[in-house]
């Protein structure tokens, strides 16, 4: 359950902003969909959100497709210990976000994958602060890293996260 604006952080506040995880959904999407030319599944993209979000995971990204996600995996253990966690504790938040993104067309649904809608981002990346841009960099590169590593399932599997 997670807690009405008014008793959160100011930090949480801006943390949590829906139009801002709905931005990194979309940088995760567009990362995929250059990579797949497909729709990009709700997993997929609630893991790239919630890993993006999670300073540690993002520091120890190598940020290159080829490399592939078991050797990460097993190169990045403090990182890999928080995903599951991370993915728990964000998913109300990017579930507010994605039905954000739908209403105002930032993204659509299409045979239950999530396509770019007509209201997206720049494709610069742009921010008020290093990490806004770090993240939005993350997403969008662990959307492509996604793309190219399997399934949703093997992917969910691997970084030990259930649907």
């Amino acid at each position: 359950m997670r807690k009405p604006i008014i008793g959160r952080a100011r930090e949480d506040i801006a943390l949590y902003n829906p139009a801002f995880l709905a931005l990194l959904f979309r940088r995760c999407l567009d990362g995929y969909f250059q990579e797949h030319k497909e729709g990009l599944p709700l997993l997929l993209g609630h893991l790239g959100v919630s890993m993006a979000l999670t300073e540690a995971v993002r520091s120890s990204l190598t940020m290159r497709v080829n490399t592939k996600l078991s050797t990460w995996i097993s190169r990045s253990p403090r990182a890999t210990a928080q995903i599951a966690r991370s993915a728990r504790s964000f998913s109300p938040y990017i579930n507010e976000s994605v039905i954000f993104a739908l209403n105002y067309d930032v993204v659509r649904t299409a045979g239950g994958l999530f396509i770019a809608g007509d209201s997206g981002p720049l494709t610069a990346v742009r921010g008020g602060s290093q990490e806004v841009i770090d993240c939005q960099r993350a997403a969008n590169y662990l959307g492509r890293w996604f793309a190219v590593s399997g399934s949703s399932a093997t992917v969910s599997a691997l970084l030990g996260v259930r649907p």
